[in-house]
């Protein structure tokens, strides 16, 4: 049999399965129905299968193509995530690990929006700079910080992410003093404060 077949077969039955459900719970109460949907790992179940159903079919008559591995991986994940929520109905220990998880990732949720602002800043602010000053562009010893001279945005973002993340040297900051004045509220604000605030948040989470 070939793979696709067991796949298209295996996604059916949990299609079904899904089906039935949904409707067994529709005839018992709307607001049951509303709660399915609105639960993280039923949701996370329902669209792995689809996922992996419709994936399966574009691989098999378009083949390997950009789309189809994007989706591909996607599908890996949502599948990954599906195995864990399964293993944690019959797991005490991963029950916790995952409730836990769940609860932090809520928690962070407002820290998150505001670190991606303050990330957007910063690469916005660093990219500007370098742009103004030609011997910072100019330096081809540092492949890191050129990023910021691309004519592309988005490689900021990326670099001032990795900054965020310790990949950082005083060294590639300080040709001139609004670069290294740049550094200097970079790593205080973003790498001290907000990344002490995460730690807090989450510790704080898991304490609860």
């Amino acid at each position: 049999i070939s793979p696709f077949v067991l796949v298209y077969i295996t996604s059916i039955l949990f299609i079904l399965r899904d089906v039935l459900t949904i409707i067994s719970v529709g005839s018992l109460s709307r607001r049951l129905i509303y709660r399915y949907f609105c639960d993280f790992w039923d949701l996370i179940e329902l669209v792995a299968v689809i996922m992996a159903f419709s994936t399966t079919i574009t691989l098999e008559v378009q083949g390997k193509n950009n789309a189809s591995t994007v989706a591909l991986a996607f599908t890996t994940l949502l599948l990954g995530l599906k195995l864990i929520g399964s293993l944690k109905a019959i797991n005490k220990e991963l029950a916790t690990f995952v409730i836990a998880a769940s609860k932090i990732i809520k928690d962070i949720k407002w820290f998150a929006l505001l670190l991606i602002i303050a990330l957007s800043m910063f690469a916005e602010i660093v990219h500007g700079i370098f742009i103004i000053t030609p011997e910072l562009c100019d330096d081809h010893s540092n492949l890191s910080e050129g990023k910021f001279c691309d004519a592309n945005v988005l490689q900021s973002y990326i670099r001032i992410y990795s900054m965020a993340v310790g990949d950082i040297e005083l060294e590639n900051f300080t040709q001139t003093t609004l670069i290294t004045v740049a550094y200097v509220v970079f790593t205080f604000f973003i790498i001290i404060v907000l990344l002490t605030i995460l730690i807090a948040i989450v510790s704080d989470s898991y304490s609860k």
